[in-house]
């Protein structure tokens, strides 16, 4: 169940639950798994943008010599190594049965809260 907003033709919000079809029937799950990397990646580079770069793989540029954005580089990189590290824990579990596949929106929803500096 996902709850949807309407307007009406008054102009009103309205929110109801209603059952969404899966949009991605047909796809192997390593088709999904893929999607759900993309969703990750940009959830990621959105964290990164938010901190004032372009993306997580220009954030980390820093990370690697004496500088002003060094600090802040580490800790996103090793935020981001623990999104993957969990990732890749939470697929295998996918691909041994235990858990189900997760969408790419619940896999950001599960993602490591970035630290608070």
């Amino acid at each position: 169940m996902a709850t949807v907003a309407k307007i009406g033709l008054d102009g009103k919000v309205k929110k109801i639950e209603e059952e969404l079809p899966d949009l991605t029937p047909d796809l192997s799950n390593e088709q999904r798994a893929e999607l759900v990397r993309q969703a990750l990646q940009e959830a990621i580079d959105l964290k990164a943008r938010d901190l004032g770069f372009s993306g997580g793989n220009a954030l980390m540029l820093y990370v690697g010599f004496e500088n002003h954005y060094q600090s802040l580089a580490q800790v996103f990189a090793t935020w981001e190594a623990s999104v993957w590290v969990e990732a890749d824990e939470y697929k295998a579990e996918v691909l041994a049965g235990i858990k189900p596949m997760l969408t790419g929106p619940e896999a950001v929803a599960l993602m490591p809260m970035y630290p608070e500096l």
